[in-house]
């Protein structure tokens, strides 16, 4: 599947340089090479930061269904926002899978402000695609973040508030298999450097995000018509909690 493949191995040669692109250099890597070799339309879409960029196997997690990784290290939900007109709606998707946060929460943004992005963005991406469902995948626990947890719970519990109240979208949680017992990232679920995931850590998300899209109910169009958008900040619970 070259739409697949290609666009990672310009972004590898990046890496290998040691230069990581901008997110508007990687737009115009996905941009080019989509004017190349157009990939199908009504895919499952997945995007997101680097997370997804380095998922090499989804193609071969996901065997017999069409998926697409859009995914750009270094990104942020903002990032989303600002450009999804470019990496999301040109593919017209028939499901999306995001996936940010790591970088958000490391860049100091507290829970409420991630999901304020997040709502906006799923706001425009419902308007822009009202057929398409939307999966919220949790922000992961990682041994380089471990000081951050708490407010990654608080961002997770956010984004789950968030998600339950939009008939468009489901929030998916992988964070909490990747905990031991006593509640910290389990360390053989990571690469080296203590951020990004190995194989293992695929596995988990490819079990749990699977049976997400395969058993979501469709659409409930009755729900989506009654929905009024909202668009003002709320603080998660567990912030006004504390």
């Amino acid at each position: 599947m070259i739409w697949l493949k290609l666009p990672l191995l310009l972004s590898l040669l990046f890496v290998v340089a040691g230069n990581l692109p901008t997110y508007e250099e990687r737009l115009k890597q996905y941009e080019n090479s989509d004017h190349r070799h157009p990939p199908p339309r009504g895919a499952t879409l997945f995007v997101g930061s680097s997370s997804i960029e380095r998922w090499t196997s989804l193609a071969r997690d996901f065997q017999g269904e069409v998926v697409l990784n859009r995914g750009v290290s270094g990104s942020q939900y903002v990032d989303l926002v600002k450009n999804y007109r470019r990496i999301i709606v040109p593919y017209r998707p028939r499901q999306i899978v995001l996936y940010s946060g790591d970088n958000d929460v490391a860049s100091g943004k507290t829970p409420a402000q991630i999901a304020a992005s997040v709502r906006t963005l799923v706001n425009e991406l419902h308007l822009a695609l009202p057929d398409t469902k939307i999966f919220i995948v949790s922000v992961k626990p990682s041994i380089k973040q471990r000081a951050r947890l708490g407010q990654i719970r608080c961002t997770n519990t956010a984004l789950g508030e968030l998600a339950s109240g939009l008939p468009f979208t489901q929030f998916v949680d992988v964070h909490s298999e990747m905990l031991t017992s006593d509640s910290q990232p389990r360390p053989e679920l990571f690469a080296s450097d203590g951020l990004h995931m190995n194989s293992k850590g695929y596995a988990i998300w490819t079990r749990i995000i699977k049976a997400a899209l395969h058993g979501t109910a469709p659409l409930d169009r009755g729900a989506i018509d009654k929905f009024v958008r909202k668009t003002e900040t709320v603080a998660p619970s567990c912030e006004k909690n504390n």
